[in-house]
């Protein structure tokens, strides 16, 4: 998983949503906000409740050097937040806007 890719997270017996991972380091994660009945089933789950994931689908951000701006909302904020720990050098400057 790189950042700009997302994956679809499954609950048995009520569908599937698509999501972004808040974290594509060793340790993958996601964040959820309850809004449906798929994710407000997530955040009710229990330690030992099982989800199930697709993907990774979407093609990643391109990596870009110098300055450049990073927009996004609603769900592609979190791959944001990935792309945002590019800024190798002195020369990359990142200004981030999430709305």
């Amino acid at each position: 998983m790189e950042p700009g890719q997302f994956v679809m997270v499954w609950v048995p017996g009520l569908g599937e949503i698509p999501l972004s991972l808040s974290s594509t380091d060793h340790t993958k994660s996601i964040t959820i906000k309850s809004f449906g009945p798929v994710s407000e089933a997530i955040t009710r789950m229990s330690p030992g409740d099982r989800i199930y994931l697709r993907g990774p689908y979407g093609r990643p951000f391109t990596r870009p050097t110098g300055q450049y701006l990073l927009i996004g909302g609603w769900i592609g904020g979190d791959g944001l937040a990935q792309a945002h720990g590019w800024a190798q050098g002195p020369r990359d400057h990142i200004r981030k806007v999430k709305g």
